[in-house]
């Protein structure tokens, strides 16, 4: 007898185990307690959760060793996809086990394999931390996710929220053979289709970096005083909730397959000529913080000016890194579940505020697909009413409102 939901909770668990090096229980829970929510929780408990033995009672206690092996992958050097990071999915996925409690518990799992590797060429080399909130040598693409290629179409999922080293050989006979569609290919709707594209989206910070990326609230949305700020996704939560970019923001997108299922990225762009204009911020939080120099395949998306290119490789490769994918989107682009990437696209809003969605077109077989995410919100005009927020590192509380600040963050003094 299976118990569906009960493995997918399990396979969850222990994909962001090996992630993380397999660490003893004790040592999860050394961490937990050295985390930015110090919390106690019990070293046999945890590996009753790893060994799949028992479901977690208390989410608060299962969340936190969650974000604790999340920190360790990621101090690996490992890419943790937005499904094994953010709460919300770790929820469902208890939920959905805990249904299962009526029945016999579920067999023993096998034993997991030693280490997780990460894929060939095409990774993103996370930041060493030497506590929770250091963020240096931030790394923006290749990732273990996803593939992405080329100019033209952009993406951007899941608003919850940086392949293979084939991808660096294979020669490009053209560099603008894959910009369009063949005309001999039968084209499938413009809106999101049922192709074996897989990705996930993180939005808006730097990875490992959150502390650079300031954010802000349309009118009508919810107050900053009803978030977490001292959980470090609070940025991603605000994002989450009718909330936006202040000036610069940072989409990581990772592409994959179905299993079996090679595609070829033909174009990343902007769903519109131009992002939709919208009404000034309630209010802007501005955090302080940098990220260093990033390395790896980016994209940029100018959205007072509405200009999407794709920039190549930006940055000085260390020795630690991997080689960023270097071919044009087209024939020379492909991704599969054994090939992924990851592509940085920096979204800029400086004179205006504007909601904005993209577009990726891929090749299975002899069928063009579109897959469309979005919409995201970049903001860098404020308006009379617009209040502002200075939040420190680690600020438990917003502190009382002042003036809007007179530029978004990553925006010229000119502007």
């Amino acid at each position: 007898m299976t118990y569906a939901e009960y493995d997918r909770f399990l396979q969850a668990v222990q994909r962001l185990h090996r992630l993380a090096g397999q660490p003893k229980a004790d040592k999860i829970a050394r961490v937990v307690r050295a985390g930015p929510n110090p919390m106690e929780v019990n070293a046999n408990t945890v590996a009753g959760w790893v060994r799949g033995t028992s479901v977690p009672r208390s989410e608060e206690q299962f969340l936190a060793v969650v974000d604790a092996l999340v920190h360790l992958a990621q101090q690996r050097g490992r890419v943790v996809s937005v499904d094994l990071f953010h709460h919300d999915a770790w929820k469902r996925r208890i939920k959905e086990a805990r249904g299962n409690r009526s029945q016999p518990p579920p067999p023993s799992p096998p034993t997991p394999p030693s280490i997780e590797q990460s894929a060939p060429g095409n990774t993103v080399r996370q930041a060493d931390a030497a506590s929770w909130y250091t963020r240096k040598n931030v790394i923006a693409l290749l990732g273990a996710a996803a593939v992405v290629a080329g100019v033209g179409t952009f993406l951007l999922l899941d608003t919850l929220n940086g392949g293979s080293s084939t991808n660096d050989a294979k020669p490009t006979t053209s560099p603008s053979a894959g910009a369009t569609a063949s005309q001999s290919l039968r084209a499938k709707s413009d809106e999101d289709d049922k192709g074996p594209l897989r990705l996930t989206a993180r939005w808006p910070t730097y990875a490992i970096c959150d502390g650079a990326t300031s954010v802000a609230m349309p009118s009508g949305g919810p107050d900053l005083s009803t978030f977490k700020l001292t959980d470090q996704r609070f940025r991603s939560d605000i994002t989450s909730n009718k909330g936006a970019a202040w000036g610069a923001g940072h989409l990581y997108i990772d592409l994959s397959t179905d299993d079996g299922k090679k595609i070829q990225i033909d174009d990343i762009a902007p769903t519109t000529r131009a992002p939709k204009p919208i009404g000034p911020p309630a209010w802007v939080a501005v955090t302080g913080g940098g990220c260093g120099e990033t390395y790896g395949r980016v994209f940029d998306y100018n959205l007072d000016t509405a200009h999407f290119a794709d920039k190549g490789v930006v940055g000085q490769r260390s020795s630690e890194d991997s080689p960023a994918p270097t071919n044009p989107l087209g024939p020379g682009f492909t991704v599969s579940a054994d090939d992924p990437a990851t592509v940085l696209v920096n979204a800029t809003a400086c004179r205006g505020n504007y909601e904005w969605s993209l577009r990726i077109t891929y090749t299975s077989g002899n069928t063009t697909h579109h897959k469309v995410v979005g919409p995201f919100r970049s903001m860098g005009k404020a308006g009379k009413n617009t209040v502002g927020y200075e939040l420190p590192p680690g600020a438990a509380d917003p502190g009382p409102s002042g003036p809007a600040p007179d530029r978004a963050v990553g925006c010229p003094v000119t502007t």
